[in-house]
């Protein structure tokens, strides 16, 4: 069953079990591809208080997105 992003995106489940695989808890910006989840690298950086913000980028199709985790 698909669920909507704030920006009104839908997230299939195949998309959810690509978020299960990568660092970060919630999603913040973008929507994750369905590419290789080998291509996918991830920077982290601080931000506000105590959250972790982790920015994903697929190697093979340029797509990017974030996810955070609240501390």
């Amino acid at each position: 069953m698909p669920t909507k992003q704030a920006d009104s995106q839908e997230l299939t489940e195949q998309h959810i079990e690509r978020l299960r695989q990568l660092p970060g808890f919630r999603l913040d910006v973008g929507t994750p591809c369905l590419c290789s989840i080998e291509a996918i690298t991830t920077t982290k950086k601080r931000g506000y208080s105590d959250s972790l913000i982790n920015t994903h980028r697929c190697d093979e199709c340029g797509n990017k997105f974030t996810t955070f985790i609240e501390g």
